[in-house]
């Protein structure tokens, strides 16, 4: 016969696994959503362009709602780097569409605060303008930089 206190045991054991089983259950799905929700408060980039030819040309960024950027530029290889708040990256790397200096674009998050995008430029230029631009009526934010070549020594 099996001893009463072997039973015992081993039900409460079964019993405790269970309890942390559902315990570790609840955790997932009640955390889960609290992370996609701040997630989903974030701007989304989604969309990156630059057209142009070697002499001049033009960067966009839209959002899907405004953003506030800060640039500063690199030099050898020519670089310009746009700060933000934190922002989701909706683009895919094969949506990416690039004419004139601009070359390719890394970007992603800096910290848990702040991202960065890096444009890559093939030679020097000389940044013309930035404005934001909000079109309304369902319409994306946008960002759209204007540069043109320049020489080593003026950048």
């Amino acid at each position: 016969m099996s001893d009463p206190r072997h039973i015992a045991m081993f039900g409460f054991w079964a019993c405790l696994r269970n309890a942390l089983a559902f315990g570790m259950l609840l955790i997932v799905l009640f955390a889960a959503p609290t992370h996609a929700h701040a997630a989903s408060d974030l701007p989304i980039a989604t969309r990156v362009l630059a057209v142009g030819d070697n002499q001049a040309g033009r960067i966009i960024v839209d959002f899907d709602k405004p953003v506030e950027v800060q640039h500063s530029l690199l030099e050898e290889p020519w670089r310009l780097v746009l700060d933000t708040d934190r922002v989701v990256f909706g683009f895919a790397d094969h949506e990416k569409s690039f004419t004139g200096l601009v070359g390719d674009i890394r970007y992603g998050d800096m910290d848990a605060s702040h991202s960065r995008m890096i444009f890559e430029f093939s030679d020097p230029f000389s940044i013309r303008s930035i404005k934001s631009q909000d079109a309304g009526n369902g319409l994306p934010f946008s960002i759209i930089i204007e540069y043109r070549a320049s020489d080593p020594q003026a950048f």
